[in-house]
């Protein structure tokens, strides 16, 4: 089985194809790949991180804990879901999957720590989102893998 992503059960672009948003025999497949990452992926991370950072002025307790229960419970499917992953899916994936764990382990311990001392832990998750953006970024201008 070659390694492309559109072959991958559940992968994004195996969702693009069945929606009739992109097209395997495509001569543009990498690029339409490229501009989706970087018009819809991109700016939609980043409404993330603001949003995620906005929430970090609640100052209601209860909320707050709510939140971070939320984003631990992410995370630890996020942990579940990165650590099953087969070597073909590794393979096929450009971006670092080791960097994506320890992002997703390092919100877990923050929402934890949060819960423990009673604070927000929403600005320290942006900070983690923020860095995921800017290392997907990176990722994509080193590892060049839409060409």
């Amino acid at each position: 089985m070659a390694c492309t992503s559109y072959n991958i059960p559940g992968s994004p672009t195996e969702v693009l194809f069945k929606h009739g948003l992109l097209s395997e025999t495509s001569p543009t497949l990498s690029e339409d790949r490229k501009k989706l990452f970087y018009t819809k992926c991109v700016p939609i991370r980043l409404l993330i991180v603001l949003f995620v950072f906005s929430l970090s002025y609640i100052t209601n307790k209860n909320i707050q804990a709510f939140l971070s229960v939320t984003v631990m419970i992410i995370s630890a499917y996020i942990i579940f879901k990165l650590s099953g992953r087969s070597s073909e899916q590794l393979q096929c994936a450009w971006w670092s999957n080791n960097i994506e764990i320890l992002q997703a382990v390092t919100a877990f311990a923050i929402s934890f720590i949060s819960i423990y001392n009673g604070v927000s832990c929403m600005t320290g998750i942006a900070v983690v989102l923020l860095f995921n953006v800017i290392a997907g970024l990176a990722q994509s201008s080193i590892k060049k893998p839409f060409s």
